[in-house]
């Protein structure tokens, strides 16, 4: 009996040997000649200076950081943290404690306004504020870290963010625990001084100078995500199709089994008119391809959305992927995808921001940059806690700062705590009597015995316990 292959030929993308990883890395790499006359194998300027380098998984396919983009999962967990860390707006502000109470004034007219402001920010002539930090966030989650070079005036204040590619940068310590950054690609390797380059880690940083790239770490399952991909592609390319074998009793010249199998396949396989085979004599047909249900394609896929999304700490359902994933509401959810995903990075590319963009004599003055998170949940979820804010700890204009609108001007009542007063128009004692609270003066009068004032002004808790001074006539 003679049986001979008419399923389809080997996919490029199923890399089972080392030869045919060299036939790939050949054809998928370019051949560059450095100055100093060594040649050497690089890819595309992201794998050649970063630590995407393609490499051979288990999984049989050749895996860099290029190609893990090309898997949905992965380019949509970088995307949503990327988009929602730039959606956050940022602002300069200073912060005081006059009389010990805390005072945070937003500073617009501060040198790095214009670079970092929300609405019309340019940390560089051509790229606004949002796209660079979505660049910044979206590189440090695929790579080591992301970069950028700060160009300052003679007097340290920022002019310039300029970003550079990923993995232009080398981390190294001196023995004397010095960072050294050396910048590659941009003409001449230089080493950048540490005030003059914007460093954000990527996650989990294995040690002071750098994070760890996803895209090594992830990469077996990345790998598997895009061959399951691949396995499937190939059978709706085949039009569903099974491979499988035909046999024949009797022996056949080669010409003939070329021609029976080339007949067969223009009609029966891949962009065949299809139709039903009628076979006589003893020629039998045999599939030994699995079907999609039989390999459980669906399910295998499924599962590797959800391994993807581990690595990267965002909820399935974020990337609109559902795996009977239920939340009470949306606000629920929205305040779980902040906590736990974007949290992280927004206290992150704070901290990177003030300590390396602002001086040390602006960090002493409380100067801070902040990154305030766009208002979560639904219109009347908002209302209802503001309602209750405006009660207990927060004034109707500092609600309505949250919703961006303007303040009401010329009303005290709305820069007060809505704090419910009784029917004699003061309000509510802490235990006692009701006390009629005044300002502190610069300078309370000097207590005129040991138990606090009883002829002057005393001190006694408001009704949030904290202390304030009293009238001569409350604190007799």
């Amino acid at each position: 009996m003679m049986s001979f292959e008419t399923g389809p030929a080997p996919q490029p993308g199923a890399l089972t040997s080392t030869a045919t990883l060299a036939d790939a890395i050949s054809r998928e790499l370019i051949m560059l000649e450095g100055k100093s006359g060594n040649t050497r194998l690089v890819g595309s300027m992201e794998e050649i200076l970063g630590d995407g380098a393609p490499v051979l998984t288990r999984s049989g396919l050749v895996m860099s950081a290029t190609q893990a983009l090309a898997v949905s999962t992965v380019f949509a967990c970088r995307r949503v943290i990327a988009e929602d860390i730039a959606s956050m707006r940022i602002e300069i502000v200073r912060r005081e404690w006059p009389r010990g109470v805390r005072k945070t004034t937003v500073l617009n007219d501060h040198y790095l306004a214009p670079l970092l402001n929300a609405a019309s920010g340019m940390p560089c002539d051509w790229l606004n504020v949002f796209d660079f930090v979505q660049h910044l966030v979206g590189v440090a989650t695929m790579y080591r870290g992301a970069y950028a070079t700060i160009t300052r005036d003679d007097k340290g204040r920022v002019l310039e963010l300029l970003p550079l590619l990923p993995g232009a940068v080398q981390e190294s310590q001196e023995a004397d625990w010095r960072p050294v950054y050396r910048v590659h690609g941009y003409g001449d390797v230089y080493e950048a001084k540490p005030g003059n380059l914007l460093r954000l880690h990527g996650p989990m940083a294995d040690n002071a100078l750098h994070g760890m790239p996803l895209s090594t770490v992830a990469r077996e399952a990345v790998a598997l995500a895009a061959a399951v991909e691949g396995a499937a592609a190939r059978f709706h390319k085949n039009d569903m199709r099974p491979s499988g074998a035909l046999s024949i009793d009797g022996t056949l010249t080669e010409e003939q089994a070329h021609k029976i199998r080339d007949d067969w396949s223009r009609r029966y396989g891949p962009e065949g008119q299809g139709g039903i085979a009628l076979l006589t004599g003893k020629l039998e047909f045999k599939p030994f391809n699995a079907t999609s249900a039989d390999s459980q394609t669906i399910e295998n896929r499924k599962f590797q959305v959800e391994e993807i999304c581990r690595y990267f700490r965002v909820f399935p359902v974020a990337i609109g992927h559902q795996a009977g994933q239920g939340y009470g509401t949306v606000e629920s959810f929205l305040e779980a995808h902040y906590t736990h995903t974007l949290r992280p990075w927004e206290i992150k590319l704070e901290q990177a921001l003030n300590s390396q963009l602002l001086t040390k004599k602006e960090r002493l003055a409380g100067i801070q940059i902040r990154l305030v998170p766009a208002r979560r949940g639904t219109f009347s979820d908002r209302a209802n806690a503001y309602r209750t804010a405006t009660g207990v700890f927060m004034t109707p204009n500092e609600a309505r700062e949250m919703e961006d609108m303007d303040p009401i001007e010329g009303d005290p009542d709305m820069d007060r705590v809505q704090i419910q007063r009784n029917n004699t128009g003061t309000l509510p004692a802490m235990g006692g009597k009701p006390q009629a609270l005044l300002p502190a003066p610069d300078k309370p009068a000097a207590a005129d015995s040991a138990d606090g004032g009883a002829k002057g002004y005393g001190f006694a808790p408001d009704l949030y316990g904290h202390e304030g001074w009293l009238a001569p006539e409350a604190s007799a």
